[in-house]
C-alpha cells in the first residue's frame, strides 16, 4: 500500500478521484475539502482530518481508528464497515450517512450528529456520544453496551433488537423512539423524556429510570424486574402482560395506565397514583407494598387481598 503526503492528496483529489489502496496513515488532512473522494479500504490510521469537507465521500472498509474528525462534514458519506474505534469525532456531521457495521467503539462522539444516519448493526460499545443528535437514526441490531448517552436526542431514531446493557441515556430524548426487543439490563434512563416510545418485549431488569417520562407508552411484555420507576410518569402506558416483580413504583404517577395481566409482586407502589389505572384486578399484586399515600382505584383494598398494606 503505497503511502502519499498532503500535498500529492491536494494534486490528487482536484477531480475527485479516487484515493482507494493508499495509505495516508498520520496525514494531516485538517480543513480540506474531500468531497466525494473514494476512500475505500484505505489506511487512515491516527489521520488528522479536523474540519474537512467529507460530504458523499465513500469510506467503504477504510480504517480510520483513532482518527481525528472534530467537527468533519461526514453529511451522506458512505462510511459502511468502517473502522472508526477511538476516533475522535466530536462535533462531527454524519447526518444522512450510511454506518452500517461499522465499528465505532470506544470513539468519541460528543455532540455529533446522525441525524437519520443509518447505524444497522454498528458496533458503539463503550462509546462517548454525550448530547449527540441521533434523531431518526436507524440503529437496528446495533451494539451500544456501556455507551454513554446522557442528554443525547434519539427522537423517532430505530433501536428495535439494539444492545444498550449498561448504557447511560439519562436525560436523553426517546420521544416516540422504537426500542422493541431492546437490551436495555442496568441500563440508566433516568429522566428521560420517552413518552410514545415502544418498549414492548424489551428487557429493563434492573434498569434505572427514576423520574422518566412515558406517557402513551407501549409497554407490553417487558421483562422489568427490579427496575426504579421511582417517580416516573406513566399515564397511558400499556403496561399489559409485563414482568416488573421487584419494581420501584414509589410516586409513580400511574394514571390511566393498563395493567392487564401484568406481575407486580412485591413491587413498591409507596405514594404512587393508580387511581384511574385500567384492569388493575386481572394483575398480580401479591406481596406488592402500598402505604395510606398511595392513591388506589375504587374497590382495590376489597378486591386485592394479596398486597401489603401499610
Amino acid at each position: 500500500m503505497t503511502r502519499i503526503s498532503r500535498t500529492e492528496v491536494l494534486d490528487r483529489t482536484a477531480g475527485r478521484p479516487k484515493l482507494s489502496g493508499t495509505s495516508l496513515y498520520g496525514a494531516n488532512l485538517s480543513n480540506l475539502d474531500l468531497c466525494g473522494v473514494e476512500f475505500r479500504g484505505t489506511n487512515l490510521f491516527r489521520v488528522n482530518l479536523r474540519g474537512a469537507k467529507l460530504r458523499q465521500s465513500d469510506f467503504v472498509d477504510a480504517n480510520l481508528s483513532r482518527a481525528d474528525l472534530t467537527r468533519a462534514d461526514l453529511r451522506r458519506a458512505n462510511l459502511e464497515r468502517v473502522n472508526l474505534f477511538s476516533a475522535s469525532a466530536n462535533e462531527a456531521d454524519f447526518s444522512e450517512a450510511v454506518l452500517t457495521a461499522a465499528k465505532m467503539g470506544r470513539a468519541s462522539l460528543v455532540k455529533s450528529l446522525f441525524v437519520r444516519a443509518d447505524l444497522r448493526r454498528a458496533d458503539l460499545t463503550a462509546a462517548d456520544a454525550t448530547e449527540a443528535d441521533l434523531s431518526g437514526a436507524r440503529l437496528n441490531n446495533a451494539t451500544l453496551e456501556r455507551a454513554k448517552l446522557p442528554a443525547s436526542i434519539l427522537s423517532s431514531a430505530d433501536l428495535e433488537h439494539a444492545s444498550l446493557t449498561e448504557a447511560v441515556l439519562s436525560r436523553s430524548n426517546l420521544t416516540a423512539a422504537n426500542l422493541t426487543a431492546a437490551n436495555l439490563r442496568r441500563a440508566n434512563l433516568s429522566l428521560c423524556a420517552a413518552s410514545y416510545s415502544s418498549l414492548a418485549r424489551a428487557d429493563l431488569q434492573n434498569a434505572i429510570m427514576q423520574a422518566i417520562i412515558l406517557n402513551e407508552a407501549d409497554l407490553r411484555q417487558l421483562l422489568a424486574a427490579n427496575c426504579v420507576l421511582r417517580g416516573a410518569i406513566l399515564i397511558g402506558a400499556d403496561m399489559s402482560n409485563s414482568d416488573f416483580a421487584n419494581a420501584n413504583f414509589r410516586q409513580a404517577e400511574m394514571a390511566f395506565a393498563q395493567l392487564d395481566g401484568a406481575n407486580f409482586a412485591r413491587a413498591v407502589f409507596l405514594g404512587a397514583n393508580l387511581a384511574l389505572a385500567s384492569n388493575w384486578h386481572n394483575a398480580n399484586w401479591k406481596g406488592a407494598i402500598i402505604d395510606s399515600a398511595t392513591k388506589l382505584p375504587a374497590g382495590f383494598r376489597d378486591i386485592v387481598e394479596e398486597a401489603v398494606f401499610l
